[in-house]
C-alpha cells in the first residue's frame, strides 16, 4: 500500500528534482454568524456540471443559538462571501422540533438539501432554494416519524437524488435514497441496513453507487458500499432502490469523516492513538473496497473530510492537539500543503467548492470549511489550494 505524504505550509514552494512539484494551501477570506452548535457546510453545483469553474453559493445548516435549525446562505462572489439571508423551517412549518444534528448537500446550482435529526427523532429533509429576494427560501420537506433517528450524514447523487445515512432507534446503520422532484420536494424511496454503528458518514462514488463509513459494533472503522437505482427498470433495480454490496473492516476509529469522487473514496479518522488517519479507497462498481494509501498525521479530536476533483486529490480539515482548526491537502505519493487557522473551534465541517484549470499543468481547487470558534460563533473560511507540476 501507498502512503498518502503531507507538507506542512512552510515547505510548500519547494522544488523536487525531475517531474517536481509545489503544492500551496491558502486562506482566501470568510464570514462570520452567531452562536451555533452543530454546523454543516455546502456549495451549490456547477451550473454546468464537470466543468470548470466554482460555484455560486456557499450555504450553513447550523443548530443556533436558539436551538433550532438555521440555514445560513452566502454568495461567493470570489473576492468575498455576502451574506444573503437565513431561513428555518419553522418559518413555513411550526411543528417542526429543535434540531439535534445537521447535515447538507448541493443539489444543483439554486438549490441545496438539508437533513436534521430533532429533539423527537424525527429526520426531517428539506430543500432550500437560493437567490431571489428572499436569499433562501425553503421549497419543500418531508419527515420521518418520530423515534427514527439518532445522527444524520448525506450526499448527493444528481440534481433529483440524495442519500441518507443515519443510526436508526436501534442504533443500526440505515441508508436511504431520497428522490427530488423539479419543485423541492423530497419523497423517501429505498432503503437498507447496515449492523450496528456509532459514528456515521456518506459519501458518493459515482451517480449510482454511494459509500458509507462507520464506526462498527467493536469500534473499527467500515466502509460499506451500496448501489442506489436511478432508472426504472435496469436490470430490475427501481428508482431508488438501495443494496450493500461490499464493505471493508478496517483498524479501530472514534470520529470519522467521509468523501468521494470518480469510484474512490478518502476517510478521516481519529485512530487508537487519537491521531488523524487519513485512508484512500478504490472502490469498483460491483462494491468491492480496497485501501489504496494512508498516512497519520498528529492528534486530532473532531474530523471533517472531502476528496476534491482534481486527480485524487483529497483534503482534510481536524480539530488538532492544540485545538485548532488543522487544514491538510493530501495526494498519493506527492507533496501536498498544510495550514492551520489560530482559532480554537468545536464542531467543524467541510466541502468541496469547484475546481479551475490554469494553463501549464496547475490546477487550482478551493474548498470551504465552517467552524464553531472558541465564542461558540461561526466561522466560514474559503481556502485555495493551488497544485504545480513543474517538468525540469
Amino acid at each position: 500500500m501507498k502512503n498518502l505524504s503531507v507538507l506542512k505550509f512552510l515547505f510548500a514552494s519547494s522544488l523536487l528534482a525531475a517531474a517536481a512539484a509545489r503544492a500551496q494551501v491558502t486562506p482566501l477570506y470568510g464570514a462570520t454568524a452567531g452562536t451555533v452548535g452543530q454546523v454543516a457546510i455546502a456549495t451549490t453545483e456547477l451550473a454546468v456540471p464537470g466543468s470548470f469553474g466554482r460555484p455560486t453559493y456557499v450555504v450553513a445548516a447550523v443548530v443556533n443559538g436558539s436551538n433550532n435549525l438555521e440555514v445560513i446562505a452566502w454568495q461567493d462572489t470570489f473576492s468575498k462571501l455576502v451574506r444573503i439571508g437565513s431561513a428555518s423551517p419553522a418559518d413555513a412549518n411550526p411543528n417542526i422540533g429543535l434540531g439535534s444534528t445537521v447535515a447538507a448537500v448541493g443539489l444543483d446550482a439554486n438549490r441545496v438539501v438539508t437533513a436534521d435529526v430533532d429533539d423527537t427523532g424525527t429526520l426531517n429533509v428539506d430543500t432550500w432554494q437560493l437567490g431571489g429576494k428572499s436569499g433562501i427560501s425553503l421549497q419543500f420537506g418531508a419527515s420521518t416519524p418520530a423515534s427514527t433517528a439518532q445522527t444524520v450524514a448525506i450526499t448527493r447523487l444528481s440534481d433529483t437524488q440524495v442519500v441518507t445515512a443515519y443510526q436508526n432507534s436501534s442504533g443500526e446503520l440505515t441508508v436511504e435514497a431520497w428522490n427530488i422532484d423539479a419543485i423541492g420536494i423530497p419523497t423517501p424511496a429505498g432503503m437498507a441496513t447496515g449492523g450496528t454503528a456509532g459514528q456515521i458518514g456518506i459519501a458518493a462514488v459515482s451517480p449510482t453507487q454511494v459509500v458509507t463509513a462507520e464506526q462498527d459494533s467493536e469500534g473499527h472503522l467500515k466502509v460499506i458500499a451500496w448501489v442506489v437505482g436511478t432508472v426504472s427498470p435496469v436490470a430490475g433495480v427501481e428508482i431508488g432502490t438501495v443494496t450493500r454490496q461490499g464493505d471493508y473492516t478496517d483498524s479501530l476509529a472514534g470520529m470519522i469523516s467521509i468523501g468521494g469522487f470518480g469510484g474512490e473514496a478518502v476517510t478521516a479518522a481519529v485512530n487508537g492513538s487519537s491521531d488523524l488517519e487519513t485512508v484512500t479507497w478504490k472502490v469498483s462498481a460491483t462494491g468491492s473496497i480496497v485501501p489504496l494509501a494512508r498516512s497519520t498525521s498528529g492528534n486530532a479530536s473532531a474530523v471533517a473530510g472531502a476528496e476534491l476533483p482534481v486527480e485524487g486529490i483529497a483534503v482534510t480539515a481536524a480539530r488538532g492537539s492544540t485545538g485548532n482548526l488543522d487544514v491538510d491537502v493530501w495526494r498519493e505519493g506527492r507533496e501536498a500543503g498544510h495550514d492551520q487557522m489560530d482559532t480554537p473551534i468545536g464542531s467543524i465541517a467541510m466541502a468541496p467548492d469547484g475546481t479551475g484549470i490554469l494553463s501549464g499543468g496547475n490546477y487550482y481547487a478551493y474548498f470551504v470549511t465552517a467552524a464553531q470558534n472558541s465564542q461558540g460563533n461561526l466561522d466560514i473560511s474559503m481556502w485555495s489550494y493551488l497544485y504545480q507540476q513543474i517538468i525540469q
